[in-house]
């Protein structure tokens, strides 16, 4: 026997409330169905039994064939019409022989079927609740197909589904989200008895039980977290010995098996003509339901598009914040200021987010911004922390347009700066850029001046000019950089570049003004152009130890190091992920994945982290995949590891993710170009 008893998906970003909820339905419709009185009365196919049992014994009658069905159930399918056409010659000596008498066991037998039938109801006969909120397929009712979801056979049986549905069902919810989830539980509930009733035996008895809508669940989790590791409890016995214990598996691996097993079970019960019992049709149904919801899903970017997990989450906590209901109300009452003091003494009590979005949300709303830029600069630094950099610039551009003169700390600002420069938000780059080297901001350190240079020099040379100002005001700074970073200082003053007003980023210049201050920054010295003629490298040298990974999961990467010892690397510690190719390390080109330790930190002399070689592991068995090709695994592998550390990708997100990859002819022209290591 093999149980699944857990997997790595087990923790999710927001409560599983749906889940819950339908784990709660299940369990209060079993406890109010009354079933005592269906032990005392005799059920359907007790009755279809007894008018197979006077058949048998009076096969010279007429009767119905779905009563022979009865008779026959235990026969090979093959030999059932031979067996069947036997029984009226050994019957017949019991044949009456005057009409009167056949007609009295033609009679019997007929009451019999209407009894067994359901044509007729026998007297006293008590209600049915299976058969009155299950699925009958002879009996289609369109109620039916999502109450029959909520009813169980017994405690066995509900246990096992909630059991099931709690596990697969939290990570399926917080992939694509509450009300989604909903509604794929209800359909796929619906398109499992409905392929039951199509393809399963016993039209006339009543379908029950989730497990069709969780074999739904079971479909959407084998697509959405295919290389999740499931782990399973198992337990068989060897002569006399028992065996237990546990192992894990990939989802993709053991659910197509679980699968498989559905499919074989349903056709062989129709095969042999068994009725009743598991309703493996259900399950094949209701899984590939759940296999085709998941793909379709993933083809409209549904996730990507509508589901925000950050913002339900603030949902959940709206609902439960007395204070931000009553700022809603007074809103809604038209009182706006009422709702802004409300929002004030409480974040002035209590520093809390969403308290802090709602109190922007009112200075919005009554014209004084200024009120809650403090709020939303903090809402914003929390964002940042919690790896929500998306989310964190938005709040930051919506400040930025209405506060300009409050300011972010400078390393919050110099993350958003390649962000903005991708999406082409170039001017307010520069705004950012301006913001982290202002006087009136926290000092950057010696590290951060130097980033803020190296993203600067191109984009806005006033700035790279503060930065590098700054770099050597620090006693810290290495000599061989200060006297690179003095030459440099002196050319772009030569150069006629002036240091950037911190004054005017802060009083909120015009975009076109601020283009404009750009622009003339930046024209007409060739030297400024010319990027190589300014490069200033952050690091004497590296000290990157190559490894081969082994594995990857819950933000830990396991690795082999020499003489076959084995290490964990926390993914979080990662500052940067660098992938290029190069072509001095064998007969053919080789990608270097480099996971940079303190690239935020280069007041170091040497960069620190470690180096994965293309041709030395197997992508796909890091990922527990062993099939498929070998380039997608990679993409997959480097994807995971960005997503994983939330770290810059180098030398660009596009040539991180080979699109295409940055192609280098020796690793000492890749050290110095990406990783700004001295040549």
């Amino acid at each position: 026997m093999i149980l699944p008893i857990g997997h790595q998906e087990s923790s999710t970003r927001q409560l599983p409330w749906v889940t819950f909820a339908l784990m709660a339905t299940c369990l209060v419709s079993f406890l109010l169905t009354d079933t005592s009185a269906l032990d005392a009365a005799p059920s359907q196919a007790d009755q279809a039994e007894e008018a197979a049992d006077y058949w048998r014994r009076h096969a010279y009658l007429e009767v119905d064939r779905r009563i022979k069905e009865h008779v026959a159930y235990d026969v090979m399918p093959n030999q059932r019409r031979q067996y069947l056409a036997t029984l009226p010659d050994l019957s017949e000596h019991l044949r009456p022989h005057d009409a009167e008498g056949l007609a009295i066991q033609q009679a019997e037998l007929d009451s019999l079927t209407d009894l067994a039938l359901g044509l007729v109801k026998s007297e006293g006969e008590v209600h049915n609740p299976y058969q009155r909120w299950g699925y009958v397929p002879a009996e289609p009712r369109a109620e039916g197909l999502l109450t029959h979801v909520f009813m169980h056979a017994g405690w066995f049986h509900l246990a096992g589904n909630l059991f099931m549905l709690l596990l697969a069902g939290p990570p399926v919810e917080d992939r694509i989200g509450r009300a989604a989830f909903a509604g794929f539980f209800v359909l796929a509930g619906a398109c499992s008895a409905l392929f039951h009733a199509m393809l399963g035996q016993g039209a006339d008895l009543p379908l029950v039980g989730a497990s069709g809508a969780i074999s739904g669940v079971l479909g959407a989790f084998m697509v959405r977290l295919w290389a999740t590791k499931i782990r399973f409890a198992y337990f068989f016995m060897f002569g006399l010995r028992i065996f237990t214990g546990t192992f894990e598996a990939a989802a993709w691996v053991m659910l197509p098996l679980w699968f498989g097993n559905e499919l074989f079970q349903a056709v062989l019960w129709d095969s042999i003509g068994l009725k009743g019992g598991v309703a493996y049709w259900a399950h094949v149904g209701g899984f590939l339901f759940g296999v085709a919801a998941a793909f379709g899903l993933r083809a409209l970017r549904f996730e990507e598009r509508f589901v925000d997990p950050a913002i339900e989450a603030k949902v959940t906590r709206f609902e439960a914040k007395p204070v931000l209901e009553e700022a809603m109300a007074a809103r809604e009452r038209g009182e706006i200021g009422e709702a802004l003091e409300l929002l004030q003494a409480d974040y002035a009590r209590e520093p809390d987010e969403d308290v802090g979005l709602a109190l922007w949300d009112a200075a919005l709303a009554c014209a004084q911004p200024e009120l809650g830029a403090t709020a939303l600069a903090v809402v914003t630094s929390a964002a940042v922390k919690r790896g929500d950099t998306e989310v964190a610039l938005r709040h930051w551009s919506e400040l930025s347009d209405h506060v300009p003169d409050v300011l972010l700390d400078p390393a919050t600002l110099l993350r958003f700066v390649p962000m903005l420069r991708e999406e082409g938000q170039g001017e307010r780059a520069v705004l950012a850029l301006r913001q982290a080297v202002a006087a009136e901001n926290t000092p950057l350190t010696p590290g951060q001046a130097m980033r803020a240079l190296e993203v600067a020099r191109q984009l806005d040379p006033p700035s790279a000019l503060r930065a590098a100002r700054l770099a050597l005001a620090s006693a810290e700074l290495h000599e061989a950089k200060r006297a690179k970073l003095e030459a440099l200082v002196a050319e772009l003053a030569a150069a006629g570049v002036a240091v950037a007003e911190p004054e005017a980023a802060a009083a909120g210049a015009s975009k076109l003004e601020l283009a404009a201050s750009t622009r003339e920054a930046a024209e007409p010295e060739a030297e400024w152009e010319d990027d190589r003629a300014i490069r200033i490298a952050r690091f004497g040298g590296t000290k990157l130890k190559e490894v081969r990974p082994t594995g990857l999961a819950g933000g830990i990467l396991r690795v082999e190091l020499e003489g076959d010892k084995q290490a964990a690397l926390r993914l979080d510690k990662v500052q940067a992920v660098s992938v290029a190719m190069v072509a001095d390390q064998g007969p053919r080109p080789v990608l270097l994945v480099d996971l940079l330790a303190n690239w935020d930190e280069p007041e170091a002399e040497a960069l620190r982290g470690v180096r994965l070689r293309s041709d030395r592991f197997d992508p796909r068995k890091v990922l527990g995949v062993p099939g498929g090709e070998a380039r997608a695994a990679f993409d997959a592998l480097v994807e995971a590891l960005l997503e994983a550390t939330g770290a810059a990708a180098l030398p660009s997100p596009d040539a991180a993710r080979g699109r295409p990859f940055a192609r280098f002819d020796s690793v000492a022209e890749y050290e110095c170009e990406v990783l700004e290591v001295e040549s």
